[in-house]
């Protein structure tokens, strides 16, 4: 070689242990990464699915609130708070339910019914939204249909209010005491209907209701009491059963 010292750089790749060991070493950390994603995708899933059951609940009671709130409500003309009957006449049949002279709360255990008047300056809104003309005679029905919280006017098409609702149930708080006892207060709820033995007296409703979420969010189906029964559903998703009593202020 003449004056000029020349190196030879030679390279050398990994052997097949070295690249077994590094291709195990990769599938520890996919399997690693794909266990904590997994997991936290599992625990949002849980946590979104108990916010929407704890929203929908509130949405629901809130409803229900207003329509009992509602009941009875007569603002036109003055003679409605004097004479229920003038407001309220009989009807025969109120979407399956009966209503006498005067009485604008019924239902049974899972359908709750009420009887209003559109106050006279217009501002009157149904469940739905829709405005309703002063002194104008309007009934509204609240069931579950669908695994909905519905709301019917009159005799249209039921609306959907509130959407994951699974079951609900209303017992009636009655004051037995008639119109001898000015204070409304509840001294009987019925379970049944039937033992209703005035709705003009009945001053409050009790609800329990069974919110569900959209689709499987635990790791095993959860059992729940509904009505006094322990129940265990087939599926993986979330329920929650809430209560709520509502006056009936008119």
């Amino acid at each position: 070689m003449s004056g000029a010292m020349k190196l030879s750089v030679y390279q050398q790749g990994m052997n097949l242990v070295e690249l077994l060991v590094a291709m195990a070493i990769g599938l520890l950390v996919i399997l690693a990464v794909s266990s904590v994603f997994i997991s936290t995708r599992s625990t949002n899933r849980g946590q979104e699915a108990v916010s929407r059951v704890q929203e929908n609940s509130r949405y629901s009671f809130e409803a229900l609130g207003r329509a009992a709130r509602r009941a009875g409500f007569r603002h036109v003309p003055d003679s409605y708070y004097t004479d229920p009957a003038t407001g309220f006449p009989a009807n025969g049949s109120v979407d399956g339910v009966s209503f006498a002279s005067g009485q604008y709360v019924g239902g049974t255990a899972a359908k709750f019914v009420i009887r209003y008047r559109g106050a006279s300056d217009g501002l009157s809104r149904d469940c739905t939204g829709a405005s309703v003309a002063g002194g104008t005679l309007v009934s509204e029905s609240w069931y579950v249909s669908g695994n909905n919280l519905v709301c019917k006017v009159n005799t249209n098409a039921a609306q959907t209010i509130i959407e994951g609702v699974e079951n609900i149930r209303f017992e009636y708080g009655e004051n037995t005491g008639g119109a001898a006892d000015s204070t409304r207060g509840v001294d009987a709820y019925r379970t049944t209907p039937a033992d209703v033995t005035d709705w003009t007296n009945v001053s409050a409703v009790r609800t329990e209701i069974l919110l569900r979420s959209a689709d499987n969010a635990t790791t095993a189906a959860q059992a729940y009491t509904f009505n006094g029964t322990l129940e265990t559903p087939s599926d993986r998703r979330l329920r929650r059963v809430y209560t709520a009593t509502f006056n009936i202020r008119n």
